[in-house]
């Protein structure tokens, strides 16, 4: 089957359904409406001047995956068995990644190419994503329909996490008897104090909840916990929003260690996190430690140091 040069057809465009960006030649004409919206699928059609009855065979699928944050791209390719393709890409890490899959001819000729940002993988215990990507071509209309469904195991909290679930977009900063908070409707999210300083420290803590849209505060060791972290949707956030007091801790660096009876994780000569002398303290460092590789917690942040109302921890 020859594969033809898509710039001789000025009607060449791409559209997107469920979100999706795609580019292409010339945008023209309207979108096929019969591709199926399924949940944890991406759909997207092509649609070429009509074609001789050869028809358009597209030789090289090549899926580029970038996780947020990074600029290491992994790609993978496939060639298509007649119009199906059916892969298993593994060990992807959860999160946030951009995902663009493009098509090439024979003669590697870009035939087409869609792009969609912020494609979750959800935390829990397998990072297994499989993707089956179908495309099929009418050779009468000319009409390239393609669409990548991709399946994953979700790792999500387990139910011993301690966690309280707050919608970002339903919390404000208020003041009562001078003292400086977030709140959720009459919950107390986070108190500030009374500080001169209290009133931006709240602001900007509801800054950085709303941005990174933290859903879930957690605790280990209430009352009075030790440590805290907060989770978007069950998911370690990860970003940078500018200005924020971080210090950064590689998982391969750290330890639990007892000190003259005193539990702690470590880095170095560096106290991570200080879980103290009580009878369950030992228990406490070493849950924190678990959840702290669960989630790839390396970047420790804060609001309002020294004695920061505000603590959140992030995937680097």
């Amino acid at each position: 089957m020859k594969i033809r040069n898509l710039a001789s057809y000025p009607g060449v465009f791409l559209v997107l359904i469920l979100g999706f960006m795609i580019t292409s030649c010339e945008e023209t004409g309207e979108p096929v409406s019969d591709i199926p919206e399924m949940p944890g699928s991406v759909s997207f059609t092509m649609n070429l001047e009509p074609l001789s009855e050869e028809g358009l065979e597209v030789s090289e699928v090549e899926v580029l995956l970038t996780p947020w944050g990074s600029d290491d791209t992994r790609i993978e390719t496939f060639t298509p068995s007649g119009n199906q393709i059916d892969e298993t890409i593994s060990e992807l890490e959860p999160g946030n990644w951009d995902v663009v899959v493009r098509l090439y001819s024979e003669e590697e000729e870009l035939l087409g190419e869609g792009s969609r940002e912020g494609v979750m993988i959800e935390s829990g215990e397998t990072t297994e994503l499989t993707m089956e990507i179908t495309i099929w071509v009418d050779p009468d209309t000319g009409e390239l329909s393609i669409t990548v469904i991709w399946n994953f195991e979700e790792r999500r909290m387990s139910a011993e996490e301690d966690c309280t679930f707050h919608d970002p977009d339903a919390m404000e900063v208020e003041v009562s008897d001078d003292t400086w908070r977030i709140v959720r409707d009459d919950w107390i999210v986070i108190n500030f104090g009374s500080d001169e300083d209290s009133e931006e420290n709240a602001r900007r803590g509801l800054e950085i909840i709303q941005e990174y849209h933290l859903t879930e505060y957690c605790y280990v060791g209430r009352p009075n916990p030790p440590m805290s972290y907060m989770l978007s949707n069950e998911i370690a956030p990860r970003g940078d929003i500018g200005d924020e007091d971080c210090t950064f801790h590689s998982l391969d660096a750290i330890e639990v260690e007892e000190s003259d009876g005193t539990w702690r994780i470590v880095r170095d000569d560096w106290i991570v996190i200080n879980f103290g002398s009580d009878e369950d303290s030992e228990e406490l460092a070493r849950e924190a430690f678990d959840l702290i590789h669960k989630y790839q917690f390396e970047e420790y942040c804060y609001v309002g140091r020294p004695n920061p109302p505000m603590r959140y921890l992030k995937k680097r």
